[in-house]
């Protein structure tokens, strides 16, 4: 490539003093000459300003004079880095990693699971724990439950069928009736989300992990579609709080976009991720790297070379540049 082509990166070595990096929007207002009030609206056209003032010694002062003139003026192309978002990394919360992290767990009633992922989702156990066994059971024999769970608890047959669904502290229906009996060493082959307890009709805690306690799947973090002001993720952990506010992103080099806050994933490991300004083109599928700022700018001014040299022979420079819509 030759030196004179466009757009430029960043010298290495070269660092502001200070800098000013921000969002400059877009809006038109207009006042009501009877009333007073003041109408605003927003505008398309949102775009990244930077400002940096710079002291540099001899040999650095070089190299940004050099710069500068590649870049003539208003004319010329540069990706400009926000020094304080000035590295990536990939998020680490996959749904491989959670997968992991599982493996075998044991409970303290020495049920486990044996990690092998059903085509609903859910984890089985090795076996099936015998609620109406003595051991198990809040009565020596058989014994009644009504069954109570939090909202929007969905609970599944062995064979994938629904039991029961938005049932808060009610019983749910079987073939039996509403009442569910289990005789001495019964087995209760059913599914319930992790957390989630059982408890008889007497408020005892029934002292073993039923069914499936984990929702599992596969996949790393990966941007699958994007819109307007959101990010569309998958293969993340669930449940999982993930980012922070003002974090970058930046989807292909020169186009950076600003995390507007952390999100928490559900229970598939998906969540959107709100972003700002509102994305200019379509975001092929990706894995998601955030962290980083850079946007393809231009020198706000013609005169930006102008500089100030004092008797140390440091050269002071302030530069002002633009995002560039393309």
């Amino acid at each position: 490539m030759s030196v004179l082509d466009w757009p430029l990166d960043w010298p290495l070595g070269i660092y502001p003093r200070s800098q000013k990096f921000y969002l400059a929007h877009k809006s038109k207002s207009w006042q009501s000459d009877f009333t007073g009030q003041r109408q605003v609206t927003e505008q398309t056209g949102t775009r990244w300003v930077a400002e940096f003032s710079f002291v540099l010694r001899q040999s650095q002062a070089a190299v940004m004079d050099a710069l500068i003139a590649r870049l003539k003026g208003e004319a010329g192309e540069i990706y400009v880095p926000d020094f304080r978002r000035n590295s990536a990394y990939a998020v680490p919360d996959s749904m491989d990693a959670y997968a992991a992290e599982v493996g075998t767990t044991f409970f303290d009633d020495r049920y486990d699971f044996d990690d092998e992922t059903a085509e609903d989702g859910l984890l089985t156990t090795e076996q099936s724990p015998p609620l109406g066994m003595e051991a198990n059971a809040p009565f020596g024999s058989g014994f009644d439950i009504p069954l109570e769970f939090p909202f929007r608890t969905e609970l599944l047959t062995e064979s994938g069928d629904d039991l029961i669904w938005d049932g808060v502290a009610l019983a749910f229906e079987t073939d039996k009736g509403f009442i569910l009996t289990l005789e001495h060493g019964a087995e209760l082959e059913i599914a319930v989300e992790e957390g989630f307890t059982f408890w008889t009709q007497d408020e005892q805690e029934i002292p073993v992990q039923v069914g499936g306690g984990f929702f599992e799947g596969e996949g790393q973090p990966t941007i699958i579609d994007a819109a307007d002001h959101n990010l569309n993720v998958t293969g993340l952990a669930p449940y999982r709080e993930i980012l922070s506010a003002g974090e970058g992103f930046m989807p292909r080099l020169g186009q950076s976009y600003l995390i507007l806050g952390s999100v928490v994933t559900d229970i598939d490991g998906a969540v959107l991720i709100p972003i700002m300004p509102k994305l200019r083109e379509a975001v092929p599928p990706q894995p998601l790297v955030v962290g980083m700022v850079k946007v393809l700018m231009r020198l706000a001014s013609d005169e930006a070379a102008e500089n100030i040299v004092n008797h140390r022979l440091q050269t002071r420079y302030t530069l002002t540049f633009e995002e560039i819509l393309k």
